[in-house]
């Protein structure tokens, strides 16, 4: 319903308006599967059957006005916890015919545990500080066999997590995007830089960047603010 009267809007006042569904970690749709998934067996079906039915519209005219409104936003901290490979991602999204209408480049935690030097009590140490109770921080645990345990906050992972056997830690804190490392913690500004290329190539023309939390930072990765996003603008553009 809300993309027919988008497309009303689009037809009187010529303006093309979109909502941007944004798969996160934990949530309802968190990744590209499970995306794509709704959008081919619940929106394209269900959705398009209603929209013809109640509006008199072809199938295939019902999709297309939803394809057109009903886009997603690629937030590159969700798709890096959830290990996906930006080429793959951004590739599944196009040959399944759903658009990106927002790119946020924002970027994660991420810690290597497969390294020897990192050691369960030093890593526990070093991520105590970013564990507080404003944001959910959900943390997805990679296995050497490849498969996955995800906990709901980094107080449940700290906790209960298995740092001994697990290879990778990826949480989903925002953090500078312009820091790459922070001692034995890394972030995934690697994916953000691997994604910018291919998302620009797109007809995707809304990116923004997405750290919101600069009031929450442990005290030695707080800058003064202003500064802040001055670097993380400037960090961008020297991307593209």
């Amino acid at each position: 319903e809300v993309a027919y009267e988008l497309d009303n809007i689009r037809e009187e006042q010529r303006k093309e308006l979109h909502i941007d569904i944004e798969p996160e970690p934990d949530c309802l749709l968190e990744n590209t599967r499970e995306t794509i998934d709704y959008f081919e067996n619940w929106l394209y079906k269900a959705g398009a059957a209603h929209l013809a039915v109640e509006h008199a519209l072809s199938q295939e005219e019902a999709i297309l006005m939803i394809r057109r409104h009903i886009r997603i936003c690629y937030d590159t901290c969700h798709f890096a916890v959830e290990y996906e490979e930006p080429a793959e991602a951004i590739e599944r999204f196009k040959n399944a015919g759903i658009d990106i209408g927002k790119v946020q480049i924002s970027a994660a935690l991420k810690v290597d545990l497969s390294n020897p030097s990192n050691s369960a009590e030093e890593v526990s140490s070093k991520l105590k500080p970013f564990e507080e109770d404003t944001y959910l921080h959900q943390v997805i645990e990679r296995h050497g066999d490849g498969t996955f345990k995800h906990y709901p906050d980094l107080s449940d992972a700290l906790r209960d997590g298995e740092l001994s056997e697990a290879k990778e830690w990826r949480i989903h804190y925002h953090v500078p995007i312009f820091v790459d490392k922070f001692g034995h913690l890394n972030s995934t500004q690697d994916d953000i830089i691997r994604s910018l290329d291919l998302l620009m190539e797109g007809e995707c023309n809304h990116f923004e960047i997405e750290t919101y939390t600069w009031e929450v930072l442990p005290s030695e990765l707080k800058e003064n603010l202003l500064d802040s996003i001055e670097r993380e603008f400037r960090w961008v553009l020297d991307q593209i």
